[in-house]
């Protein structure tokens, strides 16, 4: 009996030792760049108000403007609310310098373009670019100013 355990545990241990195969793929290096990465301070809420209406309306921002401004945001309890509000506020202003809708239906990527370097100062990926050429012919009610309003209610754009 004793050797029988002997022969089990020699049987067992050099079954157990088998060699492994390892299957290794190679992967071509690629390089990944992140053009946003770098923006990490963060704008106060009157900065990003100052800033946005400079970006939508192509001009500076007047001290009256800048103040009534600040007493409606002050005024109010839900300040993400407020920024949407006021935003969506800036771009139905007929003094708004956005692209005319024309220009989206003659080039929808260069649009894209456009926009991205306005409001974030930076062209946008391969994916992005697609996405929102994409979203905006497959959705024909939507004008040049959505685009704008994504892009200026992103996390992104409250970043440096």
């Amino acid at each position: 009996m004793k050797h029988f355990y002997l022969y089990l545990s020699v049987l067992l241990i050099a079954s157990a030792c088998t060699k492994v195969e390892v299957n290794q793929y190679e992967v071509d290096p690629v390089e990944v760049s992140d053009d946003h990465a770098e923006k990490s301070r963060r704008k106060s809420d009157l900065q990003l108000m100052s800033i946005m209406y400079s970006d939508v309306f192509g001009q500076s921002i007047t001290q009256s403007e800048l103040q009534t401004l600040s007493n409606t945001y002050n005024s109010f309890g839900d300040k993400q609310v407020i920024i949407d509000r006021l935003t969506w506020r800036f771009l139905n202003d007929v003094q708004a310098d956005l692209p005319p809708q024309s220009e989206w239906t003659a080039n929808p990527e260069g649009l894209v373009n456009t926009l991205f370097q306005r409001y974030l100062s930076r062209y946008p990926d391969e994916m992005e670019r697609w996405y929102y050429v994409n979203w905006m012919s497959d959705n024909p009610d939507l004008e040049v100013k959505h685009l704008a309003y994504v892009l200026l209610t992103s996390d992104e754009y409250r970043y440096y």
